[in-house]
This record gives C-alpha cells, sequence and structure tokens, in this order.
C-alpha cells in the first residue's frame, strides 16, 4: 500500500477534486457470474452506481462474505479513502453462469490456497476471463455514468470517511 499511500499524501490534483474511485484489484478467471462481490458494502453511494450497471447484465451485487476480515481496510484505495474520496471495492462475482456457485467458491478456495500472491500466481491459457470482461464493462459503465454527469457521489451518512469527504469539498 505504499504507492497509494503516495500517491494520497501527494496527490497529481487537490482530493477535493477526485470525484470517486473504483478499486479493480480482483478479477477472477472463473467465467461469467450471476453476482459481483461488494467490499465494504454500504459505505458509498457508488454502490448505486455499481446495482445500475451489473443489473443490465443480469448480475446482482452480494456482499463480501466475510467483513469481520478487514479486507475494505487492506487494500489500495484505503489511502484515498482516508483522505475522504468516495471508493468502490468490488471482487468478481463467484456465482458460475455456467456452474453455479459452488464451482466459483472451489475455484476461489483452490486460487487462494494454491496460487494467490505465491509464485504460481500467472497466467494460465485454461482460464476463463469472460467474467474479467464482464466486471470490467461494469467499471467502465460506472466510470462513464459518473464523468457524463455533474453528480458527486459521497460516502453514506453512516460512514467513517463522511465527514472527511464533506470538509474537503467545502
Amino acid at each position: 500500500m505504499l504507492g497509494s499511500e503516495y500517491f494520497a499524501a501527494h496527490p497529481p490534483v487537490p482530493v477535493s477534486q477526485m470525484v470517486a474511485g473504483i478499486n479493480m484489484d480482483n478479477l477472477y478467471s472463473v467465467g461469467k457470474t450471476r453476482d459481483m462481490t461488494v467490499i465494504g458494502a454500504g459505505k458509498s453511494e457508488l454502490e448505486d452506481d455499481l446495482v445500475r450497471a451489473t443489473a443490465k447484465q443480469g448480475r446482482v451485487p452480494k456482499p463480501e462474505p466475510a467483513p469481520e476480515k478487514g479486507f475494505y481496510y487492506r487494500s489500495d484505495h484505503f489511502n484515498l479513502a482516508k483522505v475522504g474520496v468516495p471508493m468502490l471495492y468490488t471482487k468478481s462475482g463467484i456465482d458460475s453462469s455456467e456452474h453455479g456457485a459452488d464451482h466459483g467458491k472451489h475455484w476461489l478456495a483452490d486460487y487462494t490456497a494454491k496460487r494467490y500472491h505465491q509464485a504460481s500466481d500467472e497466467y494460465s491459457p485454461d482460464w476463463d476471463v469472460s467474467g474479467t470482461l464482464q466486471d470490467l464493462e461494469v467499471y467502465y459503465d460506472i466510470g462513464l455514468g459518473i464523468v457524463n454527469s455533474s453528480r458527486w457521489p459521497n460516502w453514506r451518512p453512516e460512514s467513517e470517511f463522511r465527514a472527511i469527504r464533506d470538509q474537503s469539498r467545502k
């Protein structure tokens, strides 16, 4: 997180002028899914954009299965959240459109145990990146919707980051 920490401390534009951010940290190769996982669900208005964008694909956002692990606070976007920039952090879904949720859960468990943050975490020609492309379309749709509007997404009122954003926008 050193790079994002530096970026947040030395932004190329004032933080008050940053509309929002999307963490695209986890793009799985499990194929197309019926869902998309929201890490830190309920934090920002960007989730409304996510609901709209995933619905176009017949998908639904689902909250992370283990929020007690604090993943929202352990990834690169967190340094921008701390200075008030509304951030959306999602992961690819695991409810495989073709093989079902159990297949996706098994794929993720296998990937986490055998490849994640290991030397074996390399591209494989047997990957099904159709779900990755699905996710990228969602991110593009959200970003395009924001830049083509005058709306400034904010944190939800109960978010610990809301006061920081409100102060920076004054």
